[in-house]
């Protein structure tokens, strides 16, 4: 929650390394996954099949947005090495 509550911020204050490094099109993609992820608001979290359409796995689906959001860090993380 808190990571997407300062993205846009971290966006703002960082605005001309975002330009130089050209990272704008990554950190929207973060930005997308991070809401993706708050606004994921089971009524009940239910530990369903994997594959199950009716009774999803909501902590598997958590778990996919969060390791999207650590791959896209890293690759930010990378471009900001070189």
């Amino acid at each position: 929650f808190v990571y997407a509550a300062l993205a846009d911020a971290v966006k703002h204050d960082f605005a001309d390394v975002f330009a130089q490094k050209r990272i704008d099109d990554l950190w929207s993609q973060l930005e997308a996954n991070l809401q993706n992820l708050v606004n994921l608001r089971p009524v009940t979290v239910l530990a369903g099949k994997s594959d199950g359409m009716l009774f999803p796995n909501h902590l598997l689906i958590q778990g996919f947005y969060a390791s999207r959001c650590a791959d896209i860090l890293t690759h930010i993380e990378e471009i900001l090495r070189t």
